[in-house]
């Protein structure tokens, strides 16, 4: 009745992270998107923001 994802059936941790996989997987290889993955779980933990956005970079793109 409530699709994964909605209030009343929220997604996991673990749900989140494998959607993220699936779709990134397309673009990024396994040790980037694990890199991003570790990274928000730690942003408390993060010094300089700029790190983070070099990791959203996908592989062969020239950013404009």
């Amino acid at each position: 009745l409530h699709p994964k994802g909605h209030p009343l059936n929220p997604m996991s941790d673990a749900d989140v992270e494998d959607k993220f996989r699936s779709m990134a997987g397309k673009l990024m290889g396994d040790l980037q998107i694990k890199e991003i993955i570790d990274t928000i779980y730690n942003l408390e933990k993060l010094d300089d923001v700029g790190k983070f956005l070099k990791l959203l970079v996908i592989p062969g793109q020239t950013p404009s």
